[in-house]
């Protein structure tokens, strides 16, 4: 048995488990797995595979995957530190592929493979230490050739729900392109729901909201696939909005289990100059590249479009709404136009909460953006300067000492983005790809299990943590289950905040203070052990 911060990539032999136990708080999900290496004389065409039973105690519950393997081109830039598992082309363990009871877990020849176990606790499951057993038979003779064990600690409290905002940009055209729909057809919704769902289960609770297609990595000049929620009819000299689309994006944001909604960005990316891809319903685009952010046309469009769809949000979802301007901007003539259309927006979102990722801490400084999601590489003047609320992101180009989630990394750098999270008070992360699956720019849609790199774009698993399986549905990732382990890191340590404090909860994970965003230890045992240490402090303390 191994935790579920190693990789099995099928060399090597993999490390077995990092504590030797599991335990876990009601209502939590944990992971382990169980790596097999068939014998030499091995046959899959007269042995087959094998059947894995998974025998929980009461109130758990076990979902069983295979570890499959994805080609990843590239795997590290030029940029990068020694803490990669990988930096050239390789053929690397990511996507769960589900197995139902008496599915067969089909091995391969001279290999390590694994199968990934997710346990989930029950709300009301008791409180015992126990064990959870996988027993593993041959599928074609019955034969049973394992039996491993891992002793399991249901804590006597409850997970408390993420107190933070946790968004992984969700992108409706790689849904509708990958399966060949239209995107708000009814197959179109119900892979919404699907997908969305997958995403509540790393713990997102904040989705990018498309009432216009958002202008978010689009090659200048060109679009993506229009996947607008608003209806927008030009009357005359003014403008009529129909809201269909979006009600019922929110009703199943809200039957998932969505608590924040963000809104389009109003600008395009990298400086706010031109205006989003909107369209009429007729299919007319009415803005675009060609329009500037600040022409008398489209602040005419915002001046009737901005109330008409916070009227609605107010009405039918409430106040955790996030209005984005222009994603990353930076430089002195990026600042002068995000100036501009910040003046302009001013009025129309005056008692929003606006949030924009951006790494140039001049935009902060002088007022332009009161909330700033902050490169993880970049952290440290705005820290100095104890913003609060404080958001951060990674994406690819925090490649180098800082937490991040490329497939050519190992885990524990996945993971420790919660202890990070919850050491610096940080109030939202945010990641630009759920599940983009185009190339850069988006210049063409990619098949995920095929293309891990956006067309050689970013490092492998950099555009999303979500495959897209079968019949619609949504296939996690090692990396997703591993964020969701990071994210209720940062839900115990809230609970156990309330139980001792916060001074003495940062003490048990940073005794040494040497716990920084691009400083931290490099054994996964470490992160096991601390969860573990947390939950034996709530234990004591409840």
């Amino acid at each position: 048995m191994s935790d579920s911060l190693e990789k099995v990539h099928g060399t090597g032999e993999p490390r077995p488990h990092g504590t030797g136990r599991l335990s876990a708080l009601r209502g939590e999900t944990v992971s382990f797995q169980v790596a097999v290496r068939p014998p030499e004389t091995w046959s899959a065409a007269h042995a087959g595979g094998l059947h894995l039973t998974v025998n929980t105690p009461e109130g758990v519950t076990a979902e069983v995957a295979a570890v499959d393997l994805v080609p990843c081109a590239v795997t590290a830039l030029a940029r990068r530190d020694e803490h990669y598992d990988h930096t050239g082309p390789a053929l690397l363990a990511d996507p769960l592929r589900p197995l139902a009871d008496g599915d067969e877990w089909l091995l391969a020849p001279l290999q390590w493979r694994a199968a990934w176990i997710t346990l989930h606790v029950a709300a009301d499951a008791p409180a015992a230490t126990s064990q959870v057993e996988v027993v593993l038979t041959l599928a074609r003779t019955g034969e049973q050739v394992g039996a491993p064990t891992l002793p399991f600690t249901v804590i006597d409290a409850e997970l408390p729900p993420l107190p933070i905002v946790n968004t992984h940009w969700f992108h409706v055209d790689g849904l509708a392109q990958y399966y060949g729909v239209e995107p708000y057809s009814e197959v179109g919704w119900e892979l919404i729901k699907n997908f969305l769902a997958a995403a509540r289960r790393m713990d997102v609770n904040s989705v990018l909201t498309p009432v216009h297609t958002p202008p978010l990595d689009t090659a200048e000049g060109t679009t993506r696939l229009n996947v607008q929620l608003v209806d927008v009819t030009r009357e005359g000299d003014g403008y009529r909005f129909g809201f269909d689309r979006l009600l019922r994006w929110i009703g199943i944001c809200r039957e998932v289990g969505i608590t924040h909604l963000e809104v389009a960005h109003l600008f395009s990316q990298w400086g706010a100059k031109s205006c989003p891809a909107v369209y009429a319903t007729d299919g007319t685009q009415l803005f675009g590249w060609d329009d500037a952010a600040t022409s008398d046309e489209y602040v005419e469009f915002l001046g009737a479009y901005v109330p008409a769809v916070r009227q609605v949000l107010d009405e039918h979802w409430g106040p955790e709404v996030i209005w984005h301007l222009s994603d990353e901007p930076h430089g002195d003539e990026a600042r002068a136009q995000y100036a501009r259309v910040k003046e302009i927006t001013g009025p129309l979102l005056d008692g929003a909460v606006v949030v924009d990722a951006l790494s140039d801490h001049e935009f902060f400084s002088q007022g332009l953006v009161p909330i700033p999601v902050v490169a993880t590489d970049a952290v440290k003047p705005f820290l100095e300067s104890d913003i609060d609320p404080l958001w951060v992101y990674y994406c690819t180009s925090q490649s180098v000492d800082v937490a991040n989630r490329f497939i050519g990394q190992p885990s524990y750098r996945n993971r420790v983005l919660g202890l990070q999270l919850f050491t610096f008070g940080c109030a939202g992360f945010l990641h630009w790809g759920f599940n983009f699956w185009n190339a850069g720019l988006s210049l063409y849609p990619i098949d995920p299990f095929a293309d891990t790199t956006a067309g050689h774009q970013f490092q492998a698993g950099d555009p999303f943590v979500v495959y897209p399986g079968p019949d619609g549905t949504a296939w996690d990732s090692i990396r997703l289950r591993v964020f969701a382990e990071a994210m209720a890191d940062v839900r115990a340590l809230h609970l156990l905040a309330d139980l001792i404090g916060r001074d003495r909860a940062v003490e048990l994970i940073n005794p040494y203070g040497s716990l920084v965003f691009d400083s931290y230890p490099h054994e996964p045992a470490y992160y096991l052990s601390t969860r573990a240490a947390i939950n034996d402090a709530i234990a004591a303390h409840s």
